[in-house]
């Protein structure tokens, strides 16, 4: 009966273990779904491309403008019969149809020409009488200090909304190596956790092996009942551990799910990847690398390029305004009831047109206050790379550690499999005794779980690494949209 029990008990376990083995998944499909699924990646694309469309739309400004207006009117007689003519007097109403059409061209440096021109034909009803009014004028304004040049308004809005852009990338690349860590991190907890629930597994075979043989022997009274009992312990002991370990596995899954995006039920699957490693680079190459690729520090710089923008423009408003403009106009009335009579008025206009406003406090204000935010940005940015150095000669000197720990422990693992094997020889014939075989068996357990931890705590250290330095998007293929 009890045989059965423990033939049906690791059946269970087995079988457990087989449906978690269904789906199969490496780190880097998980990377590439994970980041495909993520909603907050989705929603920095839809911010990156409104920005694309408001940078549109501000290019947009260097086109043409142009204006097209109709209109018709009717006036009716009481509106102008006091101080008509008496030939409009005759007349019931007016009927007036106006056409204005306008076109104005920004210029690089704050300038723009701008054109119009008008025409009224008007209509005294019951007459036949008909008055013309046409017209029309070109002008150029030019600022020369506020305004100007280098502080072209157009220009100046699509400079700040370049770097608005750019900023929007960096945050989707900060927020991609953010999802490609978490990833990674619920995907070697669940190898961990399988290959511990492995280890255990062997020991539970040996041990399953070692309370058969023990109740052979019993049978032939060459083992006593405690040793069965003690052999059936250790079967459960490691039993319960697995199954302590397998509900675990269910949580790890779950938390998996909701970093690739998935529904619960989906995820299971078994993780075959084995722990490699490579050799990191000397601290400061690792610093350098950090400096060049974090996201954090190139948002600061994006950020330092605006506020020096934005210092620039305050100051400029600080400067007197002075504009040159320069225009033609004529206007000219043809009227039928004075004959072929056509009086045209043409003028052409040269100015120079100056204006100070006193800078009060607030726009001097502005002035200090960019300064100040510029002078804020270099101390974080400075602040940033010493947490960078710092951070990355921790990581460093935790590999350099657990790579010296790993040599031992692959030792030792190699000396605990050696030891067992020659125990359970032994064991079987007989020159060795029981707690010498589950010394063995706890020894070359204890050794493997050290082992795969150490092995794990360096992938652990690489993944930071690898993070800090933006080097894991190159490692996964993961491509940021500019």
């Amino acid at each position: 009966m009890r045989n059965r029990f423990f033939i049906l008990l690791t059946f269970f376990i087995t079988f457990a273990s087989f449906i978690h083995a269904q789906i199969l998944i490496s780190e880097q499909d998980a990377v590439r779904e994970a980041v495909e699924n993520n909603l907050s990646v989705s929603i920095l694309k839809l911010e990156q491309h409104k920005a694309f469309l408001a940078k549109e739309n501000l290019h947009s400004q260097w086109l043409p403008q142009l204006s097209l207006n109709l209109q018709q009117d009717f006036i009716p007689y009481n509106n102008f019969a006091e101080s008509s003519s008496n030939w409009v007097k005759d007349s019931e109403q007016l009927s007036e149809t106006g056409l204005n059409f306008s076109i104005q061209q920004a210029l690089p440096g704050g300038g723009k020409v701008f054109s119009e021109f008008h025409t009224k034909r008007t209509d005294a009803l019951g007459t036949n009488s008909v008055l013309y009014n046409s017209g029309g004028s070109v002008n150029f304004l030019q600022p020369l200090l506020q305004n100007a040049w280098g502080n072209d308004p157009v220009k100046s809005s699509i400079y700040t909304q370049t770097l608005d852009q750019k900023q929007l990338t960096l945050s989707q690349k900060r927020t991609i190596i953010s999802i490609i860590s978490e990833t990674r991190k619920q995907y070697w907890n669940l190898f961990e956790n399988q290959a511990l629930i492995r280890l255990y597994e062997k020991q539970r075979e040996y041990s399953a092996k070692r309370l058969e043989a023990d109740r052979e022997k019993l049978a032939i009274g060459l083992a006593t009942p405690m040793d069965t009992l003690n052999a059936a312990l250790s079967f459960m002991k490691s039993t319960t551990e697995i199954m302590r370990l397998e509900g675990d596995m269910v949580v790890a899954h779950k938390e998996f799910a909701n970093v690739l995006g998935r529904d619960t039920l989906d995820v299971v699957f078994s993780l075959t990847d084995s722990i490699s490693f490579y050799s990191l680079f000397p601290t400061e190459e690792l610093i350098e690398q950090a400096k060049k690729f974090d996201p954090q520090l190139d948002i600061l710089q994006v950020m330092h390029d605006k506020l020096l923008h934005e210092q620039s423009r305050a100051r400029n408003q600080l400067l007197p305004e002075l504009d040159f403009q320069a225009g033609y106009g004529y206007d000219g009335i043809n009227s039928k009831f004075f004959g072929d009579n056509q009086n045209y008025n043409q003028n052409l206009v040269f100015s120079l047109i100056a204006g100070y406003s006193l800078p009060i406090r607030n726009k001097k204000n502005q002035v200090k206050s960019k300064e100040l935010e510029i002078e804020e940005n270099r101390i974080q940015k400075k602040q940033l790379v010493n947490e960078l150095r710092i951070k990355i000669d921790e990581l460093r000197t935790a590999w350099e550690k657990e790579l010296a720990m790993l040599d031992v422990l692959q030792k030792t693992k190699e000396i605990a499999d050696k030891q067992l094997e020659a125990a359970q020889a032994g064991y079987n014939l007989g020159t060795i005794d029981r707690l010498s075989l589950v010394d063995a068996e706890n020894s070359f357990l204890s050794a493997s779980i050290d082992l795969l931890r150490s092995q794990l705590t360096m992938k652990r250290i690489l993944i930071v690494v690898e993070e800090v330095t933006g080097t894991v998007l190159e490692r996964f293929g993961v491509a940021i949209n500019e």
